[in-house]
């Protein structure tokens, strides 16, 4: 013969009852704990397409072909290693240069570009930052270098 074991679950005051009736020592009910009020989500904001996402990887591929192009020194071609670190605020140089360009397109080039690995790489305190004519405009910070590999 198989043997199933069931719980009964009963609500507080059926528990009370039932042990009122067998003679039973009544436990007291937990407390009622108030409803907390849950905090309204912020709305999500909507995700960019693929094609979205395609056409501005696309877009910061030809700033980049422009960019090396007019400045060989700078900026490397796509495909090669950066060679020198930019100063910092070329962003708003290169907007400037190129202001029939989305600048979310220049954003996503400074983004992709500077997060290179041989870029990363050369982010040593100390190490010289450049503009666009290649002239040294600062130098890179402890704070920048940390974490870095500087």
């Amino acid at each position: 013969m198989h043997s199933e074991s069931a719980t009964l679950r009963l609500s507080p005051q059926a528990s009370a009852l039932v042990a009122a009736r067998l003679g039973l020592a009544t436990v007291p009910p937990p407390p009622v704990v108030a409803p907390v009020a849950l905090v309204e989500p912020k709305p999500r904001r909507a995700k960019k397409s693929a094609n979205y996402r395609a056409r501005l990887r696309a877009e910061a591929a030809a700033i980049r072909a422009e960019l090396a192009d007019a400045f060989p020194d700078v900026i490397t071609a796509l495909g090669y290693s950066p060679r020198v670190l930019l100063k910092i605020g070329i962003d708003q140089d290169i907007r400037a240069l190129l202001p029939e360009r989305r600048p979310a397109a220049v954003s996503r080039f400074m983004w992709s570009y500077t997060n290179e690995p041989a870029y990363q790489r050369q982010l040593k305190a100390g190490a010289p930052r450049v503009d666009l004519d290649g002239k040294v405009c600062g130098i890179v910070g402890e704070t920048e270098a940390v974490g870095r590999g500087g």
